[in-house]
């Protein structure tokens, strides 16, 4: 596969039931489809890496099942997936940055500010996620670092 055109008529060929893609592919996917093009084969659309916003949700929407889901996940590496948001229906015309949702059950994820503390809805702060289940192991800090990674 050579570029988004090929991406394209290669999951069309495929009957592609799942698709993972930053919104930025999916912007470009969506350029890429003929006007009235359901992928019909699509059962869930799962985006992340990046904010994603309403009007992409829109766009990728008119070419999708009406049964097809639509997920927006925020990550790490060391972390995994620790957030979720289905996109309802009634959501695909939303405007704005669309949520990355709900903590996963087996993770607590809060956002601090340098004290550790909680900040107030709205703020800028520093995301921590806990979770009794085993993160991915990080590298060596070099000597004479401190800090968040």
């Amino acid at each position: 596969v050579h570029g988004v055109p090929d991406l394209v008529a290669w999951a069309r060929g495929q009957r592609t039931e799942v698709l993972e893609a930053t919104p930025s592919l999916l912007r470009a996917l969506t350029s890429e489809l003929r006007p009235g093009e359901i992928l019909d084969s699509l059962k869930v659309v799962c985006s992340s890496g990046e904010a994603l916003f309403g009007a992409d949700v829109m766009a990728i929407s008119e070419h999708l099942s009406e049964d097809c889901r639509f997920l927006n996940v925020i990550g790490a590496s060391e972390a995994g997936q620790f957030a979720t948001y289905v996109v309802q229906p009634s959501d695909r015309t939303r405007p704005g940055i669309v949520p990355v949702g709900f903590a996963s059950a087996e993770k607590r994820v809060d956002l601090v500010g340098p004290s550790g503390q909680p900040v107030a809805a709205g703020e800028t702060g520093e995301i921590v996620v806990e979770s009794p289940l085993p993160l991915q192991r990080l590298p060596a800090r070099p000597r004479g670092t401190h800090g968040p990674l």
